[in-house]
């Protein structure tokens, strides 16, 4: 018997992340409800839906390629009393499909913005797209199991803030932890106060010697990515927070200058140990029926395979 067959005989059907793909969109009232009657349009038409299929973008479910569209002339942005800002966020837009603008936070809150806020009129085929662009991004960024403090902080880009709980100090570039005596003045952060928060990927340069085939040791380098984590204190002061060792002499950061002692001023242990790190839901608690549908059918995958092997 085939692995379809197999399959077939079990009623099993494909579930990505523990979300069967049928799963029903949440619906939303028509857009013409819910906006002024002067909005201007986000949708998608056949001249975006061309020029991206000539360029091999994906288009919407159930469409042809398109990607979105923007209907706003230069009289109406004239006319409009609205942000210069806003009408470039809009335009930013344009041309691109949903799952391509979901991946960074900055430029997913700019399509909600546009999608389900009450600034444009917006097509219901648009609107259908991003719901269900989103709910796939959640669908797979949602972890198997649950995560300890450490692997959460990967998530922090979705928070825009991070609640204090333990004071924490700067003093002369050396961080106090709270203890015993306790560092004078007023802390960095102060407790129950909560603190802007925005994380970056920046390139890493670690320099180092590697010993060659004559028994030498040779200068070298290796380049690598890592997450920074950027937390504005009361003063306006961005602080920034990454590995401990990181902070070694032989390291340098792309947001270092030459010659500079290290931007970081904090580890990681004392973002775990001052900050809250909020809960992130894995597929258990996001997706409970499909999860506990796939777990019936490991189970009986399994009693299965022990049934054959016995006999």
């Amino acid at each position: 018997m085939s692995a379809a067959e197999f399959a077939q005989a079990l009623g099993i059907r494909p579930v990505v992340a523990g979300l069967e793909p049928d799963a029903a969109v949440s619906g939303r009232a028509p857009p013409d409800e819910r906006v002024e009657a002067d909005a201007q349009d986000l949708g998608a038409d056949e001249s975006a839906a061309n020029a991206a299929a000539k360029s091999g973008e994906q288009g919407f479910e159930g469409g042809d390629g398109d990607g979105l569209a923007t209907n706003l002339t230069p009289f109406q942005e004239a006319a409009e009393p609205l942000k210069k800002e806003q009408y470039v966020r809009l335009h930013a837009l344009k041309g691109k499909h949903p799952m391509q603008l979901i991946l960074q936070k900055a430029e997913r809150k700019d399509l909600e913005r546009a999608v389900f806020g009450t600034i444009w009129r917006v097509a219901p085929a648009v609107i259908e797209a991003v719901q269900g662009a989103l709910a796939e991004y959640n669908a797979v960024r949602s972890p198997l199991y649950p995560l300890s403090q450490i692997q959460r902080l990967g998530y922090l880009d979705d928070n825009d803030d991070i609640l204090c709980l333990k004071d924490l100090w700067l003093v002369d570039g050396v961080t106090g932890l709270g203890g015993t005596p306790i560092p004078p003045g007023e802390p960095t952060f102060r407790a129950g106060t909560r603190y802007t928060i925005r994380t970056e990927t920046i390139s890493v340069t670690r320099l180092g010697q590697k010993m060659n085939v004559t028994g030498s040791l040779d200068d070298v380098s290796w380049e690598g990515s890592e997450l920074a984590l950027f937390i504005r204190d009361g003063d306006g002061i961005e602080r920034l927070f990454m590995e401990g060792h990181l902070a070694q002499s032989n390291v340098r950061l792309s947001i270092q200058a030459e010659g500079a002692p290290s931007p970081i001023e904090f580890n990681l242990q004392h973002l775990i140990e001052h900050f809250e790190i909020p809960e992130v839901p894995d597929v258990a608690a996001v997706h409970p029926e499909a999860y506990q549908h796939n777990l019936a059918l490991l189970h009986l995958i399994e009693e299965i395979i022990n049934s054959a092997n016995q006999n």
